[in-house]
This record gives structure tokens, C-alpha cells and sequence, in this order.
């Protein structure tokens, strides 16, 4: 069944595995708050610590999504794939390397974590097209999951 999934994913245009990965993210991303709620830990996600709008669009919009996929997916992947070829591995390394990186609170880095396997795995799929189809993917549908948190923010 993965197989016959992966063989699915990786037949989508560049596109269609930009937005199916999007709404797969967010509806990760709605699930933990929820969580958080029903066991009164508090906020999972916090506003941005930036007092300026534009600082924010450029911070979290642009340069993180970059940094991030450069240091979380693509060179974990690029690295790790020398190693070993078990997935599971390249996923969960590069899971909590992009966790690490986002350790607000302990309910933000598990978040971060799940986000973190949609990341690997789109950067994955994107691979068998392109590395530079993967990176510019997975920053794409990071800079799109930051500017919903920074527009919620700013409001």
C-alpha cells in the first residue's frame, strides 16, 4: 500500500504535491493546539516575537523556510542517504533536527516534529524530480505555513 502511495505522489505535478503537502501541514498544524486545549497545556503555538510587521514577513516568511529546509531536509537527506537508505531513519533524524530548532515549549517541538516528517517526506517525493524541486517545495510550503502564523499573529 506505502508503495502504490508513493508511486501516487510522485506522479503529481510539482503543483498538486506543493498543495496536497500544504493542507496536509495545516491540518497537522490544527491538531496539536487542539491537543494542547483538551489536556490545558497552554498555547502551542505562540505569535511572533517580532514587534514589526515587515521584520516578520522577512524573517519568517523568506529567510527561515530557506535556512530551515537547508539545514532540517535537504542536507539530512543529501547526508543521511549515504549511510542508509531506511527512510524511517532519514525521517526521524531530520524530524528532530527541524524540532530542535523550534523550541518555543514542549508542545511546539512535538508539533514541530510531526511538521517535520511532512517536510522530509515532500522533500523526499520532490527528490525523484529534482533536488531543487524538493528544496524550493518544501520552502514554498514552509513560507506559506509561516505567513498563516504571521498574518494570525498581526491580527
Amino acid at each position: 500500500m506505502f508503495y502504490k502511495y508513493s508511486k501516487w505522489l510522485i506522479g503529481l505535478n510539482f503543483i498538486k504535491t506543493v498543495v496536497y503537502f500544504e493542507i496536509i501541514n495545516e491540518i497537522i498544524s490544527a491538531i496539536f493546539p487542539i491537543l494542547a486545549w483538551l489536556t490545558n497545556a497552554g498555547k502551542v503555538f505562540e505569535a511572533s516575537n517580532f514587534e514589526s510587521l515587515t521584520k516578520d514577513i522577512i524573517v519568517s516568511i523568506i529567510i527561515a523556510p530557506i535556512i530551515e529546509t537547508l539545514i532540517a531536509q535537504y542536507l539530512p537527506y543529501i547526508v543521511l542517504r549515504f549511510f542508509t537508505k531506511n527512510l524511517y531513519i532519514i525521517y526521524t533524524i531530520s524530524s528532530i533536527i527541524f524540532a530542535l530548532g523550534h523550541t518555543y515549549n514542549t508542545w511546539y517541538m512535538v508539533a514541530t516534529f510531526f511538521i517535520g516528517i511532512i517536510f522530509i517526506g515532500l522533500f523526499a517525493v520532490l527528490s525523484k524530480k529534482s533536488m531543487a524541486m524538493a528544496f524550493w517545495g518544501v520552502v514554498i510550503v514552509h513560507a506559506i505555513s509561516n505567513t498563516i502564523a504571521v498574518i494570525y499573529g498581526h491580527i
